[in-house]
């Protein structure tokens, strides 16, 4: 199937198996259950609201794309989850979508990454 950029779900970020994809798909059914809730970004640390679309996703298939300034040049995502929703995001979807293992906390992620 292919989106309306005639891309087909295949075609974005990486590929996905075992751990990984289960993490992938718990973030999609919170984002369509409304248990995480997406905000977009409407203007740059500096103040403007000159932003140009860089990307619409991160390298993960996640819909953090990203923004460029066109007044300071800053390059930013272009949504956010709110503060609550962080700790979950990290510890049971980053966390495994990156690593490909299932950690306990966002300490023992970091741990392991030190």
């Amino acid at each position: 199937m292919t989106n309306c950029d005639g891309m087909s779900s295949e075609d974005i970020g990486m590929r996905l198996s075992g751990i990984r994809r289960a993490a992938f798909n718990l973030f999609n059914e919170r984002i369509y259950n409304k248990i995480y809730t997406l905000k977009s970004i409407e203007r740059c640390f500096c103040g403007s609201q000159e932003l140009e679309r860089i990307s619409r996703f991160d390298r993960f298939g996640f819909p953090f794309g990203t923004m460029i300034c066109r007044s300071c040049g800053l390059i930013t995502i272009d949504k956010v989850l709110s503060d609550d929703d962080l700790p979950s995001f990290y510890n049971e979807i980053y966390w495994p979508v990156s690593s490909g293992r299932v950690v306990s906390s966002f300490e023992t992620a970091q741990e392991r990454c030190a």
